[in-house]
């Protein structure tokens, strides 16, 4: 795995839970028993669907039929948005959320959810508890060497409150000079998934653009795309 794109600031991942729900397993929330077609008590768990929809239910289906095993009850990921999650806790259609901790801070502020666990991820032999953020354009880009040279460039993110979709790297790009606001020409929010983000900066859209580091690496990892076709600016 590559391991300099982990070389930017990180941040605990946080597996949230929504004590403003006062929800039962008894009472299941709408959204779960809308998709599984019956009244079967259903614990819902809310994920943020980073990389899309598919590509969530892929990684995170094995969890929820590993606690439905283990705790005798049906649990169902449902994948979301940013806007998603948040209409999911305001409207009580979720029990449990994993997400990232910008989200969770919002959500804390917001709703009172309160964190239970941090997700840890295996990187070989190791066992990670932090992510980061990755600034990049493409390997061929000369015009763009730093982050110095983003000044009147086109920029693409997730969306202005996606934590390692772009608050990440708005600090970094503040801190080195440039304002993601008025300095960059064309800065473009897209949602997820990030995966487009990456295909768009190869495909040549777009100058640059940021994105969760590990969004990039499981890419590179999948051999959808060469870590060589990019250059990483922070």
């Amino acid at each position: 795995m590559p391991r300099n794109i982990f070389q930017y600031t990180i941040f605990s991942l946080l597996i949230v839970l929504l004590a403003v729900i006062r929800a039962t397993p008894v009472s299941a929330s709408s959204l779960c028993k809308k998709q599984l077609q019956t009244t079967e008590p259903t614990i819902c768990i809310g994920v943020l669907a980073y990389r899309g929809k598919v590509q969530t239910l892929l990684r995170w289906s094995a969890t929820a039929r590993y606690l439905s095993e283990q705790v005798g009850l049906k649990f169902m990921i449902v994948p979301l948005n940013l806007n998603e999650m948040t209409q999911a806790i305001k409207t009580e259609m979720i029990h449990f959320t994993l997400t990232n901790p910008g989200n969770y801070v919002a959500l804390e502020s917001q709703f009172g959810a309160s964190r239970i666990a941090t997700m840890q991820t295996r990187d070989g032999s190791q066992i990670r508890i932090h992510f980061g953020a990755v600034i990049f354009t493409r390997a061929d880009n000369l015009a763009i060497r730093s982050i110095a040279d983003l000044h009147g460039k086109s920029f693409m993110a997730v969306s202005p409150v996606a934590f390692g979709g772009f608050q990440m790297a708005w600090r970094e790009l503040k801190e080195q000079g440039v304002d993601p606001f008025s300095d960059i020409s064309d800065l473009r929010f897209v949602g997820f998934p990030q995966d487009n983000i990456i295909h768009s900066v190869l495909e040549g859209t777009v100058d640059a653009a940021t994105v969760r580091a590990d969004t990039l690496v499981r890419m590179v990892e999948a051999g959808t795309v060469q870590l060589s076709d990019f250059h990483i600016l922070n």
